[in-house]
């Protein structure tokens, strides 16, 4: 059995120490649903000019005035409708870069009360919210994309679960 407080001491002692500033900033975020440890992720709205319909975790371009993890508590609370007191950043991941050369800061994070809050997603950018247990993908192992009941994950997205799957199963 997972539980967020394992992550967070992982994170905290295997992940990067030093917070590198990208051009973005996601954040991958976990959820309890049902007393287990869940990955939370989006569907991007189809009239995105860049990537509609495509699966995310909440992010977006940082901002000068902010740091990277300031931009992705932000932009989760834009784009879920989150207060920023239900986020917690629980580890930095380190910096990925996308196939568009993009450098992307990548965190992990916790949405606290996940299924008392209740989600509020901003149409213009999210399509759908859904989640996935976290042990479907360590029971995996890492893959290029998974699918996830009909969600095909891949890409940034799939590269960034696989390294958090991979830094929890190092600690």
């Amino acid at each position: 059995m997972y539980s967020l407080e394992h992550f967070e001491y992982i994170l905290k002692k295997y992940g990067e120490t030093e917070i590198k500033r990208g051009e973005f900033a996601i954040m991958a975020p976990f959820v309890i649903k049902e007393g287990k440890v869940h990955l939370l992720f989006e569907v991007r709205a189809m009239n995105m000019r860049r990537q509609p319909g495509e699966i995310c975790f909440p992010g977006g371009r940082i901002e000068k005035s902010e740091e990277p993890d300031q931009c992705v508590v932000r932009e989760t609370g834009e784009e879920l409708g989150i207060p920023a007191n239900r986020v917690k950043l629980i580890g930095n991941v380190g910096n990925m870069r996308s196939w568009l050369g993009e450098d992307i800061n990548v965190f992990a994070g916790e949405i606290l009360d996940y299924e008392d809050i209740g989600l509020n997603a901003n149409p213009d950018e999210v399509h759908k919210v859904f989640t996935a247990p976290y042990e479907f993908f360590a029971d995996k192992g890492p893959q290029d994309a998974f699918n996830y009941e009909g969600y095909y994950i891949w890409g940034l997205t799939a590269r960034a679960v696989n390294k958090i799957v991979k830094l929890c199963r190092e600690g």
